[in-house]
């Protein structure tokens, strides 16, 4: 899918008004059509983790009223590019390592999701820059949460620790 927003996914979320997002799916040649009003626009690009393909980084174009402008987002194999790891475990609060679906974005566009096995572990193939990773699962009908971290990750990749906590006593809907 592609995503057309006035807000860059780097950028934190405000109160101002801004138009809203637009979602699309392109056609078979990989084309999307999508008709805004004149402003700068930041463009995303995605396909889910398992169609072997890391997205391509955010673009950031100027619009004027009535005018067309093309962008191009390329996604690449990530068999073809530099990876790196970043790995790690999930952990109850009481330090039970336990089994949990972490996803991971990127300041640049960049989205990676996994499961840990049951003894918390976990490792997902990412670009080698800044990335804020959260955790959750479901005990029982209640939610369980790891807040965010926020990790640059080099070359030689990053391992961390998520401990997920009750997220509220209500069981989930």
């Amino acid at each position: 899918g592609v995503i057309v927003d006035t807000i860059s996914s780097a950028q934190a979320s405000t109160k101002e008004t801004y138009t809203p997002v637009q979602f699309k799916t392109s056609d078979p040649a990989g084309s999307v059509t999508f008709f805004v009003r004149g402003g700068t626009y930041y463009v995303r690009g995605s396909l889910p983790p398992e169609s072997g393909f890391l997205n391509p980084e955010e673009q950031s174009m100027s619009v004027y009223s009535g005018e067309t402008r093309t962008v191009t987002l390329v996604f690449r194999k990530q068999s073809s590019v530099t990876a790196t790891f970043l790995s790690g475990t999930t952990k109850l609060a009481d330090g039970t390592p336990t089994s949990a679906f972490l996803w991971a974005w990127s300041e640049k566009g960049g989205f990676a999701s996994t499961r840990s096995d049951t003894n918390g572990l976990f490792r997902m193939q990412v670009l080698p820059e800044q990335w804020h990773i959260g955790a959750g699962k479901e005990i029982s009908g209640i939610p369980y949460k790891a807040s965010e971290i926020t990790i640059a990750v080099g070359m030689g990749g990053a391992t961390l620790e998520l401990l997920l906590t009750k997220f509220g006593n209500e069981p989930l809907p």
